[in-house]
Formats: structure tokens, C-alpha cells, sequence
């Protein structure tokens, strides 16, 4: 974000001295002067946006408006699919392993494979935008790295894009294809 303001504090005393007064969910990373002209969206020379999946057998609670909750796969009852786990008719296991349900099967590798297909450019991203929102006259993008990475331990999937900009809800649209990717959809 840029604000223009008389205030004569720079940088680190005007963020130490704005945070002092935000709310405890809302900080200011970094603050420096720059040009009368300058634009955050235009001038920024590249972005990185983070997009992050729930994929545990039970959705989150703390963290669920910051996060798509990508629930395990229907199973029938008595059926395991391929593990050939039984289980009962609430999803919970019947081997007597602690987890309660089988979290989805996600191919990482698949999805980072997929990925590498939508680095370097530019490319026109028409196809994986909201069209009808978009009020960028060029769609074309250059994207320096795309990685899905998986932390198993929280059963996270994250997603990052680094480009030079990006399309009104492209990032959301390829996030969605990559899942099916790598739930073999």
C-alpha cells in the first residue's frame, strides 16, 4: 500500500510508531519513502502470492477463514479404497489407527508437475481468470515460480506464485485446477 502524508517520520519510526496503534491483527512490515508517482500495483517490479489448503480428515478451526478446506474422499462404508482399511459409517477407521478418517489423496509431484506448464512467459491467462471482473486491458503474466508444498505434520498444502502480476481470481483458478490434478480428477 503507499499513503501520501506531511508526517516527518520515515521508515522504521513511522512503522514502529503505526503499529503502536493498529489492532494486534493488522501490522506494518516495512515503511520507506518513495516517489510522488509511485504506484504499489503498477511499479512493483515482481509479486508473491501464497495460497494455502487444509487437507486433514478434519477441518480446521482456527485458521479456516484464511484457508480452503479441501475434505478426504467419500468412502463408503466397509470400503477403504485401495489401503483396504475398513471403515465404519461415520468415516472413522475400524483398524484401531489414531486417525479418525483418510485424508484426501493429493499428488503433490502432479501438481508441481502441472505447474512448471504455467512458469516463464509472458502467457495469456484469459483462460484461468474471472473474465468478466477483469479490468486489466493485458492478460498477459509472466510467472517466475509456481511450488505446491505439502506439510504433512499439519496437513497443509501451500501454494506459491511469484510473477510479475497477476489476473482478477487467477491464482484462486489455477489453485482449483491444481487440486484436481492432484486428486487425479
Amino acid at each position: 500500500a503507499a499513503v501520501r502524508t506531511a508526517c516527518a517520520l520515515e521508515g522504521g519510526e513511522l512503522r514502529r510508531t503505526l503499529n503502536a496503534y493498529l489492532p494486534p491483527d493488522l501490522v506494518i512490515r516495512e515503511a520507506s519513502t518513495v516517489h510522488d508517482r509511485f504506484d504499489p500495483r503498477e511499479d512493483a517490479r515482481s509479486k508473491h502470492y501464497r495460497y494455502t489448503c487444509h487437507v486433514g480428515p478434519i477441518r480446521p478451526v482456527i485458521g479456516r477463514q484464511a484457508m480452503w478446506y479441501i475434505p478426504p474422499p467419500r468412502v463408503k462404508p466397509g470400503k477403504g479404497g485401495d489401503e483396504g482399511t475398513e471403515l465404519a459409517a461415520n468415516g472413522a477407521r475400524t483398524d484401531g489407527t489414531a486417525a479418525s478418517m483418510i485424508a484426501p489423496r493429493i499428488d503433490v509431484e502432479a501438481m508441481n508437475e502441472a505447474a512448471k506448464s504455467l512458469q516463464g512467459g509472458p502467457k495469456d491467462f484469459t483462460s484461468l481468470s474471472n473474465k468478466t471482473k477483469e479490468g486489466a486491458k493485458d492478460p498477459h503474466c509472466h510467472l517466475n515460480k509456481v511450488t505446491v508444498t505439502h506439510a504433512a505434520d499439519a496437513d497443509i498444502l501451500e501454494f506459491d506464485f511469484f510473477g510479475d502480476r497477476f489476473l482478477y481470481n487467477m491464482v484462486r483458478i489455477i489453485v482449483g485446477t491444481l487440486v484436481e490434478v492432484g486428486t487425479g480428477r
